[in-house]
């Protein structure tokens, strides 16, 4: 039906992290010091209050868009409509405080159709009374601080700085068409992430705003007499089309007791049924998969799984909890892990004072600690920003 939109697409690949299943705890005492200094275990993989963390105990943060009135775009059209079908649209995205337990939304100060629509206005030249209307479906409008720059068309994204393989931005998804009397005409899709150095709490504005004025850019440069020859469609094939989007067995059944193998499996509810157990503990989560000799065999080649309740997702070796916010989902979990050197039981005090030196960096040894925040669940990929 869609196959002749336009489409522009940036992709964004699966972030690839290092997995550390083995964390090491010990602790050194060194006499002739000040004081006594004693190393004692400490879990890195500490299991944070996640019951506290829940989705309703949230604040708002209010963004505005920023403006553009240098910009002047030739549309031949008498409105513009904007139409939010985004799978979760409680917010624009996550505010980010590092291991929080309060969730901290984005939100516009108005509705998110009122906001854009008021936007798109400022960047038209004119309305001409008699012309088409212009409608807008914003698919997919995600602020995360969790997008990785490497696998991104550098030449199509915003930033010129690429120092970090993580950055900031906005993923956009909008489908534009035009409505002569009943009839709407596709007119193109834009499926782009805009992305720079500074977090989403100081310039989320900055990044949708880039996203619309592109979008707008290219509504702008179609060939509108030649768009009025092409296959029309009726307000029900649309609300169809819109409304089919949301009818996904995750969404509309109980979740079933199993393992998801892939995103597929989770938006279908439809798990592996194998038998396993789950092992929470200090050193990590380990999920175990019975064989055909009935032996536990520690199994990570999965998306999650679920108990015949709630639904937990795999991520940085680890097993979070989704919870579920309108159309989509939200998890009070981690994506990474951060590092630090802790010391040796070897460690000797002339070490201390070359902390640098090969033999000093030869007695000690990685410690690594899961970095723990609220993220969304992008419903089209499977992926946590």
């Amino acid at each position: 039906m869609f196959h002749n939109l336009f489409l522009e697409r940036v992709f964004v690949k699966k972030i690839k992290r290092p997995t550390h299943n083995n964390v090491f705890f010990m602790s050194a005492l060194k006499r002739n010091l000040l004081s006594i200094f004693c190393w004692t275990s400490i879990t890195c993989f500490s299991q944070i209050d996640e019951n506290k963390a829940d989705v309703r105990n949230y604040e708002f943060k209010t963004i505005n868009l920023s403006a553009a009135s240098e910009i002047k775009l030739a549309l031949p059209v008498s409105t513009i409509e904007v139409h939010d079908v985004r799978f979760d649209t409680s917010c624009l995205g996550i505010h980010p405080v590092a291991q929080s337990q309060r969730l901290y939304m984005i939100r516009f100060k108005n509705s998110l159709p009122d906001e854009i629509k008021d936007f798109f206005y400022s960047l038209a030249d004119s309305m001409i009374p008699g012309n088409p209307e212009l409608h807008c479906f914003i698919k997919k409008l995600m602020l995360t601080d969790y997008i990785d720059a490497n696998n991104i068309d550098k030449q199509k994204a915003s930033s010129k700085t690429y120092d970090a393989d993580i950055k900031s931005g906005v993923l956009f998804t909008a489908e534009f068409y035009s409505k002569l009397e009943n009839d709407y005409i596709p007119l193109c899709r834009v499926d782009t992430v805009i992305i720079g150095s500074k977090d989403v709490n100081k310039a989320g504005g900055i990044y949708i705003s880039d996203a619309l004025i592109g979008s707008l850019k290219k509504v702008s440069k179609l060939n509108w007499e030649k768009i009025k020859q092409d296959k029309r469609l009726k307000v029900e094939e649309i609300n169809s089309y819109y409304n089919k989007r949301f009818d996904l067995p995750i969404l509309n059944t109980a979740p079933v007791k199993g393992l998801y193998l892939n995103f597929k499996d989770f938006l279908n509810n439809m798990p592996s049924n194998s038998e396993f157990t789950v092992d929470k503990n200090q050193r990590g989560d380990f999920l175990y998969v019975k064989n055909e000799k009935n032996e536990e065999m520690l199994f990570t080649d999965l998306w999650g799984y679920c108990d015949g309740k709630d639904i937990y997702i795999y991520s940085a070796s680890n097993y979070f909890k989704l919870q579920r916010t309108g159309n989509s989902f939200k998890v009070y979990g981690a994506k990474d892990f951060t590092a630090h050197r802790n010391l040796r039981l070897n460690m000797r005090l002339t070490d201390l004072i070359s902390p640098n030196s090969s033999y000093s960096k030869g007695s000690t040894q990685n410690k690594y600690s899961l970095v723990k925040n609220f993220f969304q669940l992008d419903m089209d990929t499977g992926e946590l920003y």
